[in-house]
């Protein structure tokens, strides 16, 4: 898809370039003037276009927010934990969920050439939480994967965090028309311990192919995402290849709110450069 015709939405992105920052710790800017000359001349460079689609499902709809460069060399859909209710409004701005992890990186992947599309919850059922295993949700996610590959002639990634695991993994076993059926996933901070509603281990794991990378903070404070799942996960994910795990430590000096939120180290609060050159480098090269 190229973005030279889309005029809905137009916005600067500015962003700091991951050379400040190290793959292992994060290392503070020296002076702020280096950091503000940073940002500036990103600025310069890093203009994207932006459109919303409604997109029909079923006798529904879903509404996706595509942004990126005029010719990406990836998409990846972005699926948000808790509800999945983000709320994406007509002229492209966000409001609920806009500080959601993968929400809020978003443009570090555009910086890194990729196109994103966030997806919203489907019209008809604005509450996910718990329903994402249901045979109506796996036929939405088939469709957003469709239309994004009907449009786009480049790789299709998604990228589900914290219940947005659940999301992609319940789904895809369902999926079968090939078409439909992502290049490769992203999950981070999975759930990996059942409360009342379901875990990733609910689903067929086993029938998960192609390239997965699995991103946690070591000291994931959220009782449903303890880090210790990740080892099983893994083992679970047999048929998925390649696959990578990748366990962060260090940030949360900004840590607020609850600690299944996204501003703690569940959602990787002060290391979001350092996950997404993990990730971007895992989706552009996964072998």
């Amino acid at each position: 898809m190229n973005f030279h015709h889309l005029s809905r939405f137009t916005y600067l992105a500015c962003l700091v370039p991951s050379s400040i920052l190290r793959t292992s710790r994060p290392r503070p800017v020296k002076t702020l003037h280096g950091l503000l000359a940073a940002i500036f001349l990103m600025a310069l460079s890093a203009t994207s276009k932006a459109e919303v689609i409604d997109l029909k499902t079923r006798d529904s709809q879903i509404r996706l927010l595509i942004e990126g460069p005029a010719n990406p060399s990836h998409v990846v859909a972005l699926f948000t934990g808790g509800r999945g209710a983000v709320e994406l409004r007509s002229d492209g701005s966000i409001g609920k969920g806009r500080g959601n992890f993968a929400v809020r990186t978003r443009t570090m992947l555009q910086a890194r050439g990729m196109a994103t599309v966030v997806v919203a919850a489907p019209d008809d059922n604005r509450n996910l939480r718990g329903n994402r295993d249901r045979d109506n949700y796996a036929i939405d996610v088939g469709n957003v994967i469709g239309y994004l590959r009907s449009t786009f002639s480049r790789p299709i990634w998604l990228h589900g965090t914290s219940r947005g695991t659940n999301g992609i993994v319940l789904t895809l076993p369902k999926i079968k028309d090939a078409s439909k059926k992502p290049d490769g996933i992203v999950l981070s901070s999975s759930i990996t311990k059942r409360n009342k509603y379901n875990s990733v281990f609910d689903a067929k794991l086993d029938e998960i192919t192609g390239p997965v990378l699995v991103l946690h903070h070591r000291e994931d404070p959220c009782r449903v995402t303890p880090s210790r799942g990740v080892k099983t996960l893994m083992k679970a994910l047999i048929r998925a290849a390649p696959k990578k795990a990748i366990l962060f430590t260090g940030g949360g000096q900004n840590t607020r709110g609850r600690k299944c939120g996204a501003k703690s180290k569940h959602g990787f609060i002060d290391i979001e450069q350092q996950v997404i050159k993990a990730m971007a480098g895992f989706i552009k090269n996964p072998g």
